[in-house]
């Protein structure tokens, strides 16, 4: 683990950034991270 050291952002999110609430690492590639945020 790098500490966020090489994060890249791959999406603006809809309507511009988003704050994330929740976040997931995939089991089927530890590489990919999901997030989930509630918004209008």
């Amino acid at each position: 683990m790098d500490r966020s050291q090489t994060r890249q952002q791959v999406s603006p999110g809809v309507n511009g950034p988003v704050d994330f609430h929740q976040l997931t690492v995939s089991p089927a590639d530890p590489a990919r991270v999901y997030g989930a945020y509630a918004g209008g």
